[in-house]
Formats: C-alpha cells, sequence, structure tokens
C-alpha cells in the first residue's frame, strides 16, 4: 500500500470516496492504524463522516473487508455522530480486539446517544459468549460492564436500556428480573427494550406477554412483539401472527410474515404459500422472501445432518 498517496487521497475534498480507495483501508497493522488515525485528524469532520458511512456501508455488503482498525480508532473522535457510526460498524464483528474500546465507549463516553450505540455493538460478544465461542476473561468483563451500566439508576435509561437488551442473551434469573422491571415502567422505549429483550433470551416463559402484545394499540410494541416471537420460535405463535399479518400497519404485517418464516415447519410454510398467492404486493414479497429463507436454512440442517428501534412513520 501506497500510504502516503492514500493518505493525501483520503484528505482531499475534491476526491470521489471509491471503493478501490476505501478498500486499502482494511485489514490494516496495528502501525498502520495509528498512522491512519494520525491522518484522520487532521481531515475535516464532514470528510471524516463520509469515510466512515462508506466504510460501514462496504462491510455490510463484504463480510471479508476489515476495517476494525479504523472503527475501533474512530470511537475516539471528536464528533459524537461519528463515533456512533464508528461503534455500529462493529455491530457484527467476531474480533475480541474490538471489546475493550466498545466498553471504553460504554462506560465514559460523554454523549448518551454513543453509549448506547457501544453497548448496541457489544450484544453480539454476549450472544458470542453464550453460546461458548469467546473466551472466559473477555465474557466476564464484558457483562460485568453492562451490568454495572444496567443497575447504575445515576445512568440515563437510554443506555441501560441498551445494555439489558445486549445481555439479555444469558437469561439469568437477575436479567429476567431486569425484563420484568423495564416491561413494567411507563417509558414506551423501556417496554419496547423488555419485548426486545424477551425474544432475545429465546425462552418460551415469555410467550404469553408477547401474543398479548400482539394485540396492543402502539404500532411499535406490536412490531417488537411480532420479532421476539420469531425470535423464540413457538409454533403456539403461529395463529396470532397469522392474525397480525392483516395489521393496519405495514411494518408490523411484515413482521409477523418474517416471524411465521422464523418459526418455520410445516404449517408456517402453508401460510406463506398462501401471503405469496393472496397477499397484497408488499406482503406477498415478503412471504417470498421468508420462504426462500426459511428453505434455505432447512437445506443447510441438512447438510449438517449428512456430514432492521420501530420506525416511526409521520
Amino acid at each position: 500500500m501506497d500510504f502516503e498517496s492514500l493518505a493525501k487521497d483520503l484528505s482531499n475534498e475534491q476526491l470521489d470516496l471509491t471503493p478501490g480507495m476505501l478498500g486499502q483501508l482494511s485489514g490494516l497493522s496495528r502501525e498502520e492504524n495509528e498512522q491512519i488515525a494520525e491522518v484522520f485528524a487532521d481531515i475535516p469532520a464532514l470528510r471524516r463522516r463520509k469515510i466512515l458511512t462508506s466504510l460501514v456501508a462496504m462491510s455490510d455488503d463484504n463480510i471479508e473487508l476489515d476495517f476494525l482498525g479504523v472503527f475501533c480508532s474512530s470511537l475516539a473522535d471528536s464528533e459524537p455522530d461519528i463515533r456512533i457510526l464508528a461503534a455500529s460498524g462493529l455491530w457484527e464483528t467476531t474480533d475480541r480486539n474490538a471489546i475493550a474500546p466498545l466498553i471504553n465507549t460504554l462506560e465514559a463516553d460523554q454523549s448518551l446517544d454513543v453509549r448506547a450505540a457501544a453497548a448496541i455493538a457489544l450484544a453480539h460478544f454476549v450472544e458470542l459468549y453464550v453460546a461458548g465461542k469467546l473466551i472466559e476473561r473477555d465474557g466476564n468483563k464484558l457483562c460485568e460492564s453492562l451490568n454495572c451500566i444496567l443497575e447504575d439508576q445515576n445512568i440515563d435509561l437510554a443506555v441501560r436500556r441498551r445494555a439489558l437488551e445486549a445481555l439479555a442473551a444469558t437469561n439469568t434469573n437477575s436479567i429476567n428480573n431486569w425484563i420484568h422491571w423495564a416491561y413494567a415502567n411507563e417509558s414506551l422505549d423501556m417496554k419496547q427494550s423488555a419485548l426486545y429483550s424477551m425474544g432475545r433470551t429465546c425462552d418460551s416463559r415469555w410467550m404469553p406477554v408477547i401474543l398479548d402484545e400482539l394485540e396492543n394499540e402502539e404500532p411499535a410494541i406490536r412490531y417488537e412483539a411480532a420479532n421476539a416471537a420469531r425470535e423464540i420460535a413457538d409454533p403456539e405463535a403461529l395463529p396470532v401472527l397469522h392474525d397480525a399479518v392483516s395489521d393496519s400497519d405495514s411494518q408490523v404485517a411484515i413482521a409477523a410474515v418474517n416471524a411465521i418464516g422464523g418459526i418455520g415447519g410445516v404449517n408456517a410454510k402453508k401460510l406463506l404459500h398462501n401471503y405469496i398467492e393472496n397477499g397484497d404486493a408488499p406482503i406477498s414479497e415478503a412471504a417470498e422472501q421468508a420462504l426462500k429463507e426459511l428453505e434455505s436454512d432447512e437445506s443447510d440442517f441438512s447438510m449438517l445432518n449428512t456430514h432492521e428501534d420501530y420506525i416511526d412513520e409521520v
């Protein structure tokens, strides 16, 4: 890599940010990341924002691209919205080197929104820990940090709710008590987080609550309930989800279709085929995609045996 040329190109606001240029930021060594961080410090905020936005989009489109170093160093950017972008770039990484900077951001950043974004990014590592794919030391430190945030009444609920969502995958008695606490809160956001967390536990004990909330007057709550039903994948939810496909809110209806696909099985397939043939365009398209994903998952499983916060539309 011609570092000097890349540094000049990144700094030159007259140049378009092409995939070829930005792709050179993938897989950098520690020394190269330190050099790039120094370059970024002299680039105007608008340009840095465009760079990070492009890197996040590129990493979403191509899992082989590794912008870990840039995202981690950008967690220290002077602009909160850029730090949020950096955290969002780490939402799906499995590299343990992202844990420490994300924890530091969660605990110490001056922006509530940035801290919340860090908690969201750490949720994936909690899943890895629960699945036994993260070393004990990292998992313990991760959960300890998130628990401290969740339990601290002096911290804004906007951050605490994200810590709860992240920890929900542990499905401990303590976390289930916190889910009850969030569900009882008068805040709509907290109730959404409670339902989201119920889904992340993958525990069918929450199904009665989730099914009740599929009939809540708030579309955002019905939306989260449908998503939670998908995560828990209890076939008993199919009749209620089938009713939810007729919901007056399109996001809820599509979430219900996706939940049916996520549950799977013969009855789910029958429902999806029915939506494809008889549903309106959005429902038919969602059902077709859900059926493809379901059949793909079944195919993958067979081979093994043989060897998107609800958007309030205004």
